[in-house]
């Protein structure tokens, strides 16, 4: 059994897991298809490994800074197809298109 009685009060703080909200915000921003790549360093695995299929399933990519699949190293990169490559371009933004139904004569 632990005795937290004897835990001293004046020492270091315990390091959260991780950074909070913003941890992940980058990569679902991926996912949303806001942003063409993250790079989350420092991070646990745990940081890491709920975020994967999250960006996969959006059509995204993941590795680790060697380009592996790995999330004991600290270091992700989640990304669009193609946006890793050395001919970085700026997207689009989508265009509108009218509602299924709507009429765009008056």
């Amino acid at each position: 059994m632990l005795d937290w009685t004897a835990a001293d009060p004046a020492g270091p703080e315990s390091r959260k897991p991780s950074a909070g909200s913003g941890t992940c915000h980058g990569a679902l921003l991926v996912a949303a298809g806001q942003l063409d790549a993250f790079l989350l360093l420092g991070a646990g695995p745990w940081d890491i490994a709920p975020l994967i299929p999250i960006v996969q399933e959006a059509g995204g990519t993941f590795s680790d800074l060697s380009g592996q699949y790995r999330t004991d190293t600290g270091a992700a990169l989640f990304s669009v197809p193609d946006s890793t490559s050395s001919s970085w371009t700026s997207r689009a933004p989508p265009t509108e298109r009218p509602l299924s139904g709507s009429s765009t004569r008056s």
